[in-house]
């Protein structure tokens, strides 16, 4: 059902009216100290002869637009981490709850900042965790 719903928005939002042409998926990570960051965007397309990097919000309730933002940020951070030339505007976040479209025109410092000082917590955590 969920994955019904989540199509059913999809098709009748005007996202899917774009042409998008979806690409092969591309894996990339980065490291910070022993901590590896994946980058898992929901779809890799072109638009005409532009990328597109594509994070779908398919919960069943809107996405915060900060999260979404700081998604944005980190995927741009992560893809200029593996050598990647990409423009922050060509990275996207749709919210198929609302419809609304989250784009970012550059990258906020503070946001890394505050990715790698999660990364020392996490790190320092790690070992206190029960498997």
């Amino acid at each position: 059902m969920h994955l019904n719903r989540v199509l059913e928005q999809f098709i009748q939002s005007d996202y899917a009216k774009r042409g998008l042409k979806p690409t092969a998926n591309r894996r990339y990570h980065a490291e910070l100290g022993e901590l590896e960051l994946r980058l898992s965007p929901d779809l890799f397309a072109l638009e005409g002869d532009e990328e597109r990097i594509i994070y779908f919000n398919a919960n069943a309730a809107q996405q915060n637009p900060e999260i979404a933002k700081m998604t944005l940020e980190m995927a741009h951070w992560l893809l200029e981490e593996n050598g990647v030339e990409i423009k922050p505007e060509q990275i996207e976040f749709i919210d198929l709850f609302t419809g609304v479209l989250h784009k970012i025109k550059k990258r906020r410092p503070k946001t890394i900042k505050l990715l790698k000082e999660n990364a020392r917590v996490i790190k320092s955590l790690w070992p206190t965790i029960d498997p």
